[in-house]
Formats: C-alpha cells, structure tokens, sequence
C-alpha cells in the first residue's frame, strides 16, 4: 500500500491583539482532545490542539512554535485562534447558528 499525504488547507489572519497567526485545519484526531470528560485534561487538549494547528505565531514557524508561546497569547485571542480553526475545517457551514430548544416538561 503506497504511503499518501494529506495536504491540510491554511489560513493566516492577525488577531484582535495584532498577533499574526497562520494555522492549519482540524483533523478527526484532535477532536478526541478536547471531548474529556476531566477539565483537566480537556484542557491540555485544547493547548496540544493549538500546539499542533498554528503553524505561524509572529516571525516563529513550525517547530520553533512552544507551549510556552500559546500560554503567552491572550484569552481572547486563543479563543479567535479556535474560532478561526472551526471556520477553516468546516467550510460548507458558513452560517452556523446555534439553535437549541428547551424540552417542554
């Protein structure tokens, strides 16, 4: 069986910080991080989820990019950086709204 690469799509933008980010799209893999039912270890998904996603921080790329450098980023921009990697995976769902009803008792 032949070895085959997949090539994931890219996205740079500049946070709401100013921080220029380029990151990759999800795979199936990184969902099974952030679905700990543990905070504790969701949390860490999340961080090795971004670890793994950006591709870019400022003027560092690929391997130079560390845990550290994403603890430094802000809150917010973190969570644009997760925003922006939900868009960029799920491209045929431009317009999503979050509809949810309560069951009537």
């Amino acid at each position: 069986m032949e070895n085959l690469h997949c090539v994931s799509e890219e996205k740079s933008f500049v946070t709401l910080s100013g921080v220029g980010i380029t990151v990759s799209e999800l795979e199936g893999r990184h969902q099974v991080l952030i679905s700990k039912q543990d905070a504790g270890q969701r949390s860490k998904g999340f961080l090795k989820l971004l670890n793994e996603c950006i591709v870019k921080i400022g003027n560092k790329s690929g391997s130079e990019i560390t845990e550290k450098d994403i603890l430094l980023l802000l809150e917010g921009d973190r969570r644009q950086i997760l925003w922006e990697l939900r868009q960029l995976s799920n491209p045929d769902d431009k317009e999503f709204v979050f509809d949810y009803e309560f069951p009537a008792a």
